[in-house]
């Protein structure tokens, strides 16, 4: 067997498990820091509306 396919084959092994109540669902926190907003506006050039509008917002 393939390597890809021996991890698929872990993957759903796990998942299964998981859903039969067997292995509990692992969970990781992960803390970042606030980005510095007026640096990347200031790094990229952009005004406060073009720069929101450049990250999804309306």
């Amino acid at each position: 067997m393939s390597d890809a396919f021996k991890c698929v084959e872990q993957g759903l092994e796990e998942v299964f498990a998981r859903a039969q109540g067997d292995r509990p669902a692992a969970i990781h926190e992960i803390e970042l820091a606030a980005p510095d907003v007026q640096a990347i506006r200031a790094q990229t050039g952009l005004s406060r509306a073009k720069f929101t509008r450049s990250n999804g917002a309306k």
